[in-house]
Parts: structure tokens; sequence; C-alpha cells
């Protein structure tokens, strides 16, 4: 919704969101399609890492997410 606001015609920023919400659905599914493949490319020592890489990321966005509401109470 913010990013349909920012947008002079409503429609152009209709277009955007659907666009990208599309544009995950595709690539998500094109992912998990492959996903047996990319699992042999990496191993079970490769999906271990890039599973505990993905964990930090994760949390490093929730600490931040945490930040951001403790400075906004202030």
């Amino acid at each position: 919704m913010v990013i349909i606001q920012s947008y002079e015609k409503i429609i152009t920023g209709a277009f955007v969101v659907l666009f990208a919400i599309f544009s995950a659905i595709i690539a998500t599914r094109l992912v998990l399609g492959q996903s047996e493949r990319i699992y042999q490319v990496l191993g079970e020592v490769g999906s271990e890492v890039l599973s505990r890489v993905m964990g930090i990321i994760v949390a490093a966005i929730a600490i931040q997410f945490i930040a951001g509401g403790i400075r906004g109470m202030f």
C-alpha cells in the first residue's frame, strides 16, 4: 500500500506491486522446482553452511526490527 501511494498514478503503483509479487512467485517456483538439483550441487555440507548463513541473516533482520521498534518508542 505504501508503494502504491508513493506513485502519482495509482495504476502505476499497482502495476509495480503486482509485478513484484508475480516476480517473487516465479522465482520461488523456479528455485523450489530445482531444489533436488541444487542440493546435489551443494551437497550435505554446503546445504548445512547455507542454512546457517541464512539463519544469521534472518537473526540480523530480527535484531534490526527490534532495534527500530525500541527507537520508535522513544
